[in-house]
């Protein structure tokens, strides 16, 4: 009984053995491979994506002044268009030319001027795109005027508009500029 006992015990150790010696060997290799940490081609890649993405300056507002180049992102929670792209294409005496796009705005390039007939963006919710509206065409629709051009290189929210049914009835606009 004792050699049987015996016998057992020593095959136990050797099958003990062999595990502990094969998992310290798969520790081995995995120290063989990069740590995160590391400066590796992987890690230098994403960091140059980073700096090539744009990001926010200053605070988001109501309200902006424009130039040639400029862009921002939008926000409209009433309307439901969140972080959308607005690229300023030009910036004359009377008019802004604009670039939207974004995942709830489809490629839409319109020209919105000031003066005593001024024209508005308004959002057109069945093809996600937006539009330049004349002010009549504002009206009919006031909870999707997503910003208007109060005078020369401006561009504010909907809700600053001086027509009452129009400030009335849209939604803030918020614009962070982004670098």
């Amino acid at each position: 009984m004792k050699k049987k006992f015996f016998n057992l015990a020593v095959a136990m150790s050797v099958i003990a053995s062999s595990l502990a010696f094969s998992s310290c060997g798969d520790d081995d290799d995995d120290e063989d491979e990069p740590k995160q940490e590391q400066n590796t081609n992987n890690n230098t890649n994403n960091d140059q994506k980073d700096e090539n993405t744009k990001k926010p300056v200053g605070d988001p507002s109501i309200s902006v002044k424009v130039a040639k180049g400029d862009s921002y992102q939008i926000s409209n929670t009433t309307i439901g268009v969140y972080n959308q792209d607005l690229v300023v294409e030009d910036v004359t005496a009377s008019t802004i030319t604009l670039k939207l796009s974004g995942n709830a705005i489809e490629d839409s390039k319109i020209t919105i001027g000031t003066g005593s007939n001024p024209s508005y963006a308004v959002f057109i919710d069945e093809d996600f795109t937006v539009k330049a509206a004349s002010q009549s065409e504002a009206q009919a629709t006031p909870n999707m005027v997503l910003f208007i051009c109060p005078d020369a290189a401006t561009l504010a929210s909907g809700s600053t508009a001086k027509d009452p049914k129009i400030n009335g009835e849209a939604g803030i606009t918020m614009f962070q500029k982004m670098e």
